[in-house]
């Protein structure tokens, strides 16, 4: 009901407030009851009084065809408000505030990165950025000389070479992932991370709006006309992962992409996702080859999540953050951690642990240091140990 009185009739009838709405509603019954069924109410009644059988009968079969003719009117307002409402959800999860996700993983501290060793860890945690293995040929560095792999299992895929097409809707743009659409595409290299309103040689630009909308304020409805980008990797797994356990499994991480994301892989379907600045994490393990790998990213402009997420800003659209797999080994017990600590001094370390481990028979050690970060690019001196537990 909240779906049929202030959608559709916001949408196709009185685009005001609420209480507009009310007075309208109102104004609506009180004319149905005086035109309707009032006098004939009376007419009726004054009939039974008189004894006036014919015009009884006359009354009746008079107020039986308006009533007919009023269900008629009701059954066609319910079938176009199905059309161009209800139906308007089907197979629309950018649209359908009950669906913000489907098969995301949940979303952890730091979607855990393991290191070679402790040195590793404590020159990774005064890095600004997320560290990651993006030369799995040579040791790389960044442009501060600072090594770039401190965690062997996890790869940035910034530097890859992404392919990029921009087309008008999203379903044309799920037709072209799915194969369904006949005409061939035209692909340009597109970097990751950006976006692609920042692109001259993409017909989209950024908007900047303050108190209102880029698009009709009808929420959740977007237009249909709905910006929506595909991008398209090809790769093979890293040479040095070819030769590992073969139950390792493999998850890709978005970091942030605006506003919603359908992920495919290898032409099948791996999930969806919305939030513009959280992470979305998807395991791959199903779908990947040692070689031979194709992703496809379809990312649409506007969402249900777009409402909430407006502000005084401007508007982007694209993949805004870094693109990395992680490689996790079957004896990586660890899912997630969670540091707290008080005004008095106390450090409290939670940490959960793969599920279907059954008896944990594992011993963890959580160490502190007083390491001291001497630059914004991530160089640091290291310190002496403050405190160190174990279980």
């Amino acid at each position: 009901w909240d779906i049929y009185l202030h959608r559709f009739f916001l949408v196709w009838i009185m685009p005001s407030n609420h209480v507009t709405h009310t007075i309208f509603f109102a104004s609506v019954i009180f004319c149905m009851l005086k035109c309707l069924l009032l006098p004939n109410a009376i007419e009726f009644y004054v009939s039974l009084a008189y004894h006036n059988d014919d015009l009884s009968r006359t009354l009746i079969s008079w107020t039986f065809a308006k009533f007919v003719s009023a269900t008629l009117v009701v059954c066609f307002t319910l079938y176009v408000s199905w059309r161009r409402v209800f139906r308007r959800f089907t197979n629309r999860p950018w649209m359908d505030p009950n669906v913000t996700e489907r098969n995301r993983l949940p979303v952890t501290s730091s979607n855990i990165r393991f290191f070679v060793d402790e040195t590793m860890a404590r020159e990774a945690a005064c890095r600004p950025e997320l560290v990651a293995t993006a030369d799995f040929e040579q040791t790389s560095r960044n442009k501060y000389g600072l090594i770039n792999d401190l965690a062997p299992n996890v790869w940035n895929m910034d530097s890859c070479d992404w392919s990029f097409t921009l087309k008008s809707s999203v379903e044309n743009a799920l037709a072209l992932v799915q194969q369904k659409e006949s005409a061939p595409a035209t692909w340009q290299p597109m970097p990751v991370p950006s976006n692609w309103t920042m692109d001259e040689s993409v017909p989209d630009n950024p908007i900047y709006t303050n108190i209102r909308f880029p698009f009709p304020c009808v929420p959740p409805f977007v237009p249909d006309q709905n910006p929506t980008g595909v991008y398209r990797l090809k790769f093979d797994l890293p040479e040095k992962w070819r030769h590992q356990n073969s139950d390792d499994e493999y998850v890709i991480i978005f970091h942030g992409v605006e506003s919603a994301l359908f992920l495919y892989c290898n032409n099948k379907s791996v999930g969806y996702s919305q939030d513009s600045r959280l992470p979305a994490s998807f395991d791959l393990t199903p779908y990947l080859k040692q070689t031979g790998n194709t992703v496809h990213a379809v990312v649409c402009r506007w969402s249900d999540g777009s409402y909430l997420e407006d502000q005084d800003q401007w508007w982007m659209a694209g993949i805004h953050r870094s693109v990395e797999i992680v490689r996790r080994s079957v004896r990586m017990d660890i899912d997630d951690i969670r540091v707290q600590s008080d005004m008095d001094g106390h450090l409290a370390v939670c940490i959960d642990l793969r599920k279907g481990m059954g008896r944990c028979t594992r011993k963890i050690q959580v160490s502190l240091y007083d390491d001291t970060q001497t630059s914004a690019r991530g160089c640091f001196n290291a310190g002496e140990m403050v405190w160190s537990a174990s279980d």
